[in-house]
């Protein structure tokens, strides 16, 4: 038996039984812990008495809230545990077991997870964070499920950590694990996220759920490295591809702005041709267009020859017909 700190309520455990229970001091049941799958040897609070921690035949301890919920799963030991306490200053758990050994444990997961990424030279893994995950028990697998379908959707870890900090409509644990988890993410380099949107982008044909993600990875590229020229061509395209025809045109006119070498201006002008084209503005088109094949002989490529075909047929003017 063990008083809480305030001296408002008792814990109790009992021979055989797989859960602890909290008592008000006139004897009035309160709360059961239940989740150990054996019976219960020890409960103890945490020092500021918001916490309790069960020592279990099962070879765990179990930190709970004094909701009932489950906090965190310590597992580790060989053998049936005899005691579980918090340090003074409640942050650690000391654990004895028939095992023959004491081990200590940080008392708050996120700490252990800020431990991890402090620790951790590298970026963390998908498995590494699901790991992480599965020592906060449900309220972490939840939660590392939220964040891979966010980081899927948002891509941008700062966009993932700015939802869930909104999401006041999620239980508050699942939220806090899962924002935790969101911040040790890291993000991908602006080059991978515009070498995999243009890939689509380069050419039509594509279906439109294609080319709405690549636009995703397009916004997230120009996000990380907005005075990028490349970045911005790729932007372009993806928009054009997704219909925003003006919203194309502004981002073409921006990415020549940025390229002072002037070595993706023919690319940039194919796009621009089409664009201008969507508008209702042929006579613009056919600048940009003639332009571009100007420079082609300077800039000449592949994708740059199959940028200038389809423009060519959209606008009516092949580069046969254009050569006479």
């Amino acid at each position: 038996m063990e008083v809480s700190p305030a001296e408002d309520s008792v814990l109790t455990t009992a021979a055989g039984e797989t859960s602890a229970r909290l008592w008000s001091l006139d004897g009035t049941p309160l709360l059961e812990f239940k989740g150990h799958d054996a019976g219960v040897s020890q409960a103890s609070f945490s020092p500021d008495g918001k916490r309790v921690v069960t020592a279990s035949r099962d070879k765990t301890a179990r930190v709970w809230d004094l909701e009932g919920h489950t906090l965190s799963i310590l597992r580790g030991h060989r053998g049936a545990l005899t005691s579980a306490v918090f340090s003074p200053d409640g942050r650690r758990i000391l654990t004895a077991s028939w095992d023959g050994t004491a081990r200590t444990w940080l008392a708050d997961t996120g700490e252990l997870l800020e431990l991890a990424e402090r620790r951790t030279i590298r970026d963390f893994t998908s498995l590494e964070l699901a790991r992480y995950a599965d020592l906060l028990e449900l309220p972490g697998r939840e939660a590392w499920e939220l964040v891979n379908r966010l980081q899927s959707e948002l891509l941008l870890k700062d966009q993932v950590i700015a939802h869930l900090e909104g999401a006041h409509d999620l239980d508050e644990r699942v939220r806090e694990t899962a924002l935790r988890m969101a911040r040790s993410l890291k993000d991908l380099p602006a080059k991978n996220y515009n070498e995999s949107a243009w890939r689509v982008v380069r050419s039509p044909g594509a279906s439109a759920e294609t080319y709405a993600g690549a636009l995703k990875l397009a916004e997230a590229a120009c996000e990380l490295e907005p005075d990028n020229a490349g970045i911005q061509n790729t932007l372009a395209a993806a928009l054009y591809r997704n219909g925003r025809f003006e919203d194309a045109s502004k981002a073409l006119t921006r990415s020549m702005g940025l390229d002072e070498s002037g070595r993706q201006r023919a690319g940039d002008l194919a796009v621009l041709a089409m664009a201008r084209f969507r508008l209702g503005q042929p006579e613009e088109a056919q600048e940009a267009l003639a332009e571009a094949r100007a420079l082609q002989s300077q800039e000449g490529n592949a994708e740059l020859d199959r940028l200038l075909r389809e423009a060519g047929d959209l606008l009516g003017a092949s580069d046969t017909e254009e050569k006479r």
